[in-house]
């Protein structure tokens, strides 16, 4: 399928979706104000210009909970999401152990792993191996020492490393020596990718190196919920489709001195946002996203409902 990068509306209240847009115009020779304020000169500047291209929608990967470690079962909700809902993800990435726990303890043994991931390579499906990681020796031998076997098996398989908040549980010293700890005992080059939220964590750079894969997160739900409260996306809100993508792609962020690796872009399968329908929740997000040309789009997470999924089977059409 072919889509055209998102285009924002006169008056639009996504400022840093229209910032993308007023860029791309001064690429095609208008002189704007990058300023975020869709009025009567960016108006005249997109009439006077043609429209992005449409181009070919990425590759659509997932990720999915330890409900993997049941292989017969997972294979069954990969088989039901294909016939019921038209969607196979190219690649599925394997969360091996839970966030809270302070040192690596995966939630199943490496031979069911390594089982998942030969039943996924006969579906025709790539796996990353998607872990927590934090700032810590320890913890990172014990991830090695579980994951690279079956790396070492399946050549197309990837390590997936997830940076949020465990990650930045310790120092900013202490997470520079655990990177370079980290990539001196990395052995398998490229087959690596970084994910963080969209704002990424300061010491989430320390990770990111030539080669590495960017993987940010870059979801647009319909609420969140702060300190207890739950707070609805409104069109002005940052977690508003096609705002967030943007927003999170700043040269600040995911740009420039985070690195030069190839880029991926996550986007959210749940959380319906209010006022649209699901396919134009999860449209909207691949379209912003199509801005900053992503090698493979993947949506959090294979286990949502099934309008969801058929959306996700929708781009694949």
């Amino acid at each position: 399928m072919k889509l055209r990068p998102l285009i924002p509306e006169k008056r639009d209240e996504r400022k840093n979706l229209v910032m993308t847009y007023q860029a791309w115009l001064n690429t095609q020779g208008a002189k704007l104000k990058v300023d975020g304020k869709f009025g009567d000169d960016t108006e005249t500047a997109a009439a006077g210009a043609k429209p992005p291209a449409e181009v070919v929608v990425p590759p659509i990967c997932v990720w999915t909970d330890r409900s993997w470690k049941d292989t017969a079962a997972f294979q069954r909700s990969l088989v039901t999401a294909q016939q019921n809902y038209g969607f196979k993800p190219a690649r599925v990435g394997l969360f091996l152990n839970p966030l809270d726990e302070k040192a690596f303890k995966p939630f199943a043994s490496a031979s069911q792993l390594s089982e998942t991931v030969g039943m996924l390579a006969e579906a025709g499906i790539d796996a990353d191996l998607t872990a927590w990681i934090r700032p810590s020796k320890s913890y990172i031998d014990a991830l090695l020492k579980y994951a690279v076997p079956v790396l070492n098996a399946w050549k197309t398989a990837r390590l997936d490393l997830d940076a949020e908040s465990a990650w930045g549980s310790g120092s900013s010293v202490e997470c520079a020596d655990a990177a370079e700890y980290f990539h001196k005992a990395w052995k398998l080059g490229d087959r690596l990718s970084i994910n963080d939220y969209a704002s990424l964590q300061t010491d989430t750079r320390h990770l990111l190196r030539p080669g590495v894969r960017r993987r940010p997160q870059l979801y647009s739900v319909g609420y969140v919920a702060h300190s207890g409260s739950r707070v609805e996306t409104t069109k002005s809100s940052v977690y508003y489709p096609g705002e967030t993508q943007c927003y999170g792609m700043k040269a600040s962020l995911w740009g420039g001195v985070a690195g030069d690796g190839p880029l991926d872009i996550g986007l959210a399968a749940y959380k319906p946002v209010t006022g649209m329908t699901v396919e134009q929740q999860v449209r909207a997000q691949v379209q912003s996203a199509l801005w900053f040309k992503p090698q493979e789009l993947w949506f959090w997470s294979l286990r949502t409902d099934s309008k969801f999924l058929s959306a996700l089977g929708g781009l694949q059409g």
